[in-house]
């Protein structure tokens, strides 16, 4: 479920509008992240990279 979300351009879409109208609304950001969570994310983001290295692009498309 987690692989599905980071790949699934609709959720990304969806949180970034989230975030988005959050700064709007308050004009700062509601969360302060903390360090574990910077750093579970920065390993996330890594990570994909590496897969998506990996994978052929025709896999990548239709994933996509």
């Amino acid at each position: 479920m987690i692989v599905t979300l980071m790949l699934s351009k609709k959720a990304q879409s969806v949180t970034e509008t989230e975030i988005g109208l959050t700064k709007h609304a308050t004009g700062q950001e509601q969360f302060k992240p903390g360090k574990i969570s910077r750093w579970l994310v920065k390993k996330s983001l890594i990570a994909h990279k590496a897969v998506a290295s990996v994978l052929p692009v025709s896999w990548q498309k239709n994933i996509a």
